[in-house]
């Protein structure tokens, strides 16, 4: 018997190795990303006939991302392009959407209110006792409505 589990199979098998140079790659391009082949089969079909797109999508003989990219296109355009949004969304990622976050003055008082107890002990120590007496102040018309 030969193949790799025999010792003369594997030093076979071993001599056909070749060890990649230092600093080269074995997947220069890296693992393709999912969905990859339907996107391509995507792109390729975008100028397709309904026609041409139905008999694809029937034909079993034809590889799976094939058919796939063929129904995408036919619920695409029985859908409204839901379908085809859908996919690109999970092929090539969801477009960037981007917020704008403005400062309020609330928050600038804030922060300005901050870097002043945190340099004036007495200003901390003041605001703290006033922080105290307002929930005390609290808990009491709390427990008076109760």
């Amino acid at each position: 018997m030969t193949g790799p589990k025999t010792p003369e199979g594997r030093a076979r098998a071993e001599a056909n190795l070749k060890p990649f140079p230092a600093g080269q790659s074995g997947n220069p391009k890296g693992r393709p990303s999912a969905g990859a082949a339907v996107r391509e089969w995507l792109n390729a079909m975008q100028d397709m006939t309904r026609d041409e797109l139905d008999r694809i999508f029937k034909d079993e003989a034809e590889p799976i991302n094939r058919r796939t990219a063929a129904g995408i296109w036919i619920g695409a355009s029985t859908t409204g392009g839901t379908d085809f949004d859908r996919i690109m969304d999970r092929t090539d990622g969801r477009p960037k959407q981007s917020i704008e976050i403005e400062a309020t003055p609330i928050n600038a008082e804030r922060q300005a209110m901050a870097e002043r107890l945190r340099s004036d002990p007495e200003a901390a120590r003041l605001a703290l006792e006033l922080d105290r007496r307002l929930r005390n102040q609290t808990e009491q018309t709390q427990t008076n409505q109760n």
